[in-house]
């Protein structure tokens, strides 16, 4: 393994090759830079487990995830009654998610905290789990507020037809 100490890091990574540019300063033990000969790098770990691995907070002004299958084929199959993106995916309706819930004390096709403490997260998975359940909210939502209006809609009528006392006693004069 070689070590270098860094606190400024510019990493350029091909398939091919790992170049490093780093500022040295003197640093502990804990702040070193390992790089495998697999081309795998660890900030502060010494063996790291994938092509990147820090052990410690990561502060970025952007982030991007590649996302193979976006979360959009819960529209698409609610409105067009099937998805290309993921043919398979049925939305479950609020008594399945009430009783899985109610078992599980987690959201269906969303990880246990226990699975994610020994496991860790997979931040692009997690990102779209986490759309596909806010768009399967909104659906619920949209179908709770025509179930609504449709009631207030009955209603209105029912009090539209009934006759007030005051009329009744004009119809029998």
């Amino acid at each position: 393994m070689v070590k270098y100490a860094a606190s400024l890091l510019f990493l350029a990574m091909t398939l091919q090759q790992v170049e490093i540019y780093a500022q040295q300063w003197e640093v502990d033990a804990e702040d070193y830079l390992f790089v495998t000969k697999g081309s795998r790098i660890g900030i502060g770990s010494e063996h790291p487990d994938a092509e990147l691995t820090v052990n410690g907070e990561i502060r970025a002004t952007a982030f991007k995830v590649s996302n193979e299958i976006p979360a959009d084929y819960v529209f698409q199959k609610y409105y067009t009654g099937s998805s290309e993106l993921l043919p398979d995916y049925t939305m479950p309706t609020l008594k399945e998610v009430e009783d899985f819930v109610k078992t599980h004390h987690h959201l269906p096709g969303i990880p246990a905290a226990e699975t994610i403490r020994k496991e860790g997260l997979d931040a692009g998975k997690m990102t779209n789990m986490i759309l596909q359940k806010t768009e399967e909210l909104t659906l619920y939502l949209m179908e709770q507020r025509k179930k609504l209006e449709y009631i207030r809609q009955q209603r209105k009528k029912q009090t539209s037809s009934k006759v007030s006392p005051c009329e009744i006693k004009l119809q029998k004069r």
